[in-house]
């Protein structure tokens, strides 16, 4: 503090020295006495407001109170007097690239290493604000001036490989991430920016190692936390990646960027209402997040509030008329509300803006299989491993098989999707045989033994087990793409199962000689299921049925809703099942004979449908109203299944009217008496 003492005692016998104030001021802001240093400068700037070096140290001690604003408007009063102050120039840039003014902060950095080419700060700061405008290829050139005159930099060598990744030179970029941890091996930002290159580079273990590593050096690094929650996403492990953007927002709460990741994981864990708070928490952040809007869309879409998600795409693609995404979104909450033509229009223009867009191209096929175009559809369906819901096409070293005469080769058909699908496609199998050739039917393990009564007879593979030899493959759901199914050439014949009889004589027991009208009933599907939303109901709804004289109720749920069953008032009589229910390794053989033991069953659109049209019995399919594609529109047959019958509710959600159609026929059916406009119920087998 000598040099204080000896600048004031100077300014008692000169009070108006104004260079001498200027060193005071100085000395002030070097001890950290910030306000005596601000009061100090703005007295000298009081006797002469053309002190360049004054505005900019006053601006200094501004920043360092973390008054940026105002720290800029003293710089600019500097160049202002002195254009070319280098000083004020570079303290600019960097005030600057704290308010995020990039472009501006660009420019000042640009003038000051043209008057001072060799400060390395400069071109650091410089460099990382043209990165941050993704001007990558300038940055490049700016970081590797930095290096030229600090080749040890451990900064300049990890930016640039990041800016270096962005421009698809993942090698080079690697090397020099690479080279900032050996200059530096507790640089935390540099293990970070070597994961991300990792990362975009597919090398997600790897990746992982080098985040983690990042995290042992610094537990707070948030962008390490961010990135490691990103790789985690990718590899499934969506409990870990939760918990990386827990971490990363509990320490930057206003981080959007990990908001709507987490939302992200949230979504697809189906945990929609946390989901929907993340976003509406990435929104807070960041009003602007485009990509925030468009996931809280899905979300809504998902969560079935279909008329707040179209206001929330409509509001995005006001800001982003070209967002594909969006327009894919808002397609498919106009498709769930029967809305067609105007969804096709929202997915062609997601095709305009993103021609290889898979999630656009697949939401057409559902379209147009749904219309009953069945040319344009099935071609279209191929697009669908490239949808998000879809998980990637097996990956075999045989071709794909493209429908040409097998010619003693064999074959290998692979089940996809759910059971419902393997089942509803699996009659595919019969028509194989006019290519000649051997037929593998690869499936789920639990459907092997009901497989094995498939018409056609192929070797029945289960999923998991090694493959024995084969010439080509195609996924069982390609099928009527190749073969060139139309709406009227649907291969119904039917039954293309069987039960197995022994199964069927031991059910016909369990069932006694009752003379009532057995009815099989199925409420619910899978709940994990997207496409289960609005298509199960409760088993309550099935009241009116029970109280029907002359007609019992048999379950035939196994797995899901089994709890309502405990919950059913005194007068309303299910007999159950349950715990007979295909017990061990395979699924519905059980079921399958039960319902040869019946009259009739009823069910919501599950895989019990599937079997009970697939086995040739008669089957009432109950549908939300805007139902899945297979059961086409408006219609109360099924080209699929030729003993099916399609109730629809008039209205979404309106059970009430199905049920009380339902209740209708079935009474008609029980007095033996026919059914208006709807044919004649099939006899039990």
């Amino acid at each position: 503090m000598q040099a204080v003492a000896l600048y004031r005692q100077i300014l008692s016998e000169d009070p108006e020295n104004v260079g001498v104030l200027v060193r005071l001021g100085v000395a002030h802001a070097q001890a950290q006495e910030f306000a005596r240093a601000v009061a100090v400068f703005e007295a000298a700037l009081a006797l002469d407001d053309r002190r360049a070096d004054a505005h900019n140290n006053l601006g200094n001690v501004l920043v360092a109170l973390g008054r940026f604003e105002a720290a800029v408007d003293r710089y600019r009063k500097a160049l202002a007097v002195t254009p070319d102050y280098r000083d004020a120039l570079s303290n600019l840039g960097h005030a600057l690239a704290k308010l995020q003014r990039l472009d501006e902060a660009v420019t000042s950095f640009r003038r000051a290493v043209a008057i001072a080419p060799g400060s390395a700060n400069d071109l650091r700061a410089f460099a990382d604000a043209l990165s941050a405008l993704r001007r990558f290829e300038e940055a490049e050139t700016q970081y590797r001036a930095l290096l030229e005159i600090e080749p040890s930099h451990a900064a300049g060598h990890t930016n640039l490989g990041v800016a270096l990744q962005r421009l698809g030179r993942s090698d080079d970029a690697l090397a020099h991430c690479a080279q900032a941890v050996v200059i530096k091996p507790n640089y935390a930002a540099g293990h970070r920016n070597m994961g991300y290159v990792l990362h975009k580079m597919g090398r997600l273990a790897k990746a992982v190692d080098s985040f983690r590593h990042a995290l042992r050096i610094d537990a707070n690094d948030v962008d390490a936390l961010y990135n490691l929650g990103n790789v985690q996403q990718d590899l499934g492990q969506l409990t870990d990646a939760e918990t990386c953007y827990r971490q990363a927002v509990a320490i930057r709460p206003e981080f959007a960027g990990a908001h709507n990741n987490l939302g992200n994981v949230l979504l697809n864990l189906q945990r929609y209402a946390e989901a929907e708070a993340s976003y509406r928490q990435a929104l807070g952040a960041a009003p602007d997040h485009l990509n925030a809007h468009s996931n809280l869309a899905v979300c809504l879409h998902r969560l079935g509030r279909q008329e707040e998600a179209m206001a929330l795409c409509r509001r995005v693609l006001e800001a982003r008329p070209d967002h594909a995404d969006t327009h894919v979104n808002l397609g498919a909450s106009l498709f769930d509300t029967g809305r067609l033509d105007e969804a096709e229009g929202h997915f062609r223009r997601a095709l305009v803006a993103k021609p290889d867009h898979g999630d656009a191209h697949w939401n057409i096929a559902l379209l147009n299989l749904q219309r009953g175009d069945f040319e344009t559809g099935w071609a279209q369906y191929e697009w669908r491993w490239k949808a998000q819901q879809m998980p990637p096409p097996r990956q075999l070293a045989e071709p794909l098989w493209q429908g040409d005469a097998l010619a003693g080769r064999t074959l290998l058909l692979h089940a996809e999707q759910g059971f419902g699908d393997t089942i509803q496609f699996s009659r595919y199998v019969d028509m194989l045989g006019q290519y000649g050739g051997r037929i593998l039917l690869e499936v789920p393990r639990v459907l092997c033994r009901l497989m094995a009564g498939l018409a056609g007879r192929p070797e029945i593979l289960a999923r998991g087990d090694d493959l024995p030899s084969f010439d080509c493959h195609v996924p069982l759901m390609s099928l009527p793409h190749i073969i060139g199914t139309r709406l009227d050439t649907v291969p119904a014949a039917i039954p293309y199962l069987a039960a197995e009889p022994d199964r069927i004589a031991a059910w016909r027991r369990k069932l006694g000689d009752d003379p009532a009208m057995r009815i099989g009933i199925s409420w619910q599907g899978n709940p994990a299921n997207l496409t289960d939303r609005g298509r199960s109901m409760p088993l309550l709804n099935y009241r009116p049925l029970a109280a029907l004289a002359g007609v019992r109720l048999v379950s035939l749920q196994h797995t899901y809703g089994i709890d309502q069953l405990a919950e059913l008032p005194a007068n309303m009589t299910v007999q159950e099942f349950s715990a007979n229910l295909d017990i061990g390794e395979h699924a519905f053989l059980d079921i399958a004979a039960l319902m040869m033991s019946l009259d009739l069953v009823i069910t919501t659109d599950t895989a019990v449908a599937h079997l009970a049209g697939a086995l040739g019995r008669p089957v009432w399919v109950l549908l939300k109203c805007h139902s899945d594609w297979r059961w086409l529109l408006d219609r109360t047959d099924c080209p699929w299944y030729p003993t099916a019958r399609l109730y629809r509710q008039p209205e979404p959600g309106d059970w009430q009217s199905v049920i009380e159609q339902v209740t209708t026929d079935l009474a008609r059916v029980r007095d033996d008496q026919p059914i208006p406009d709807r044919g004649t119920l099939p006899p039990p087998a």
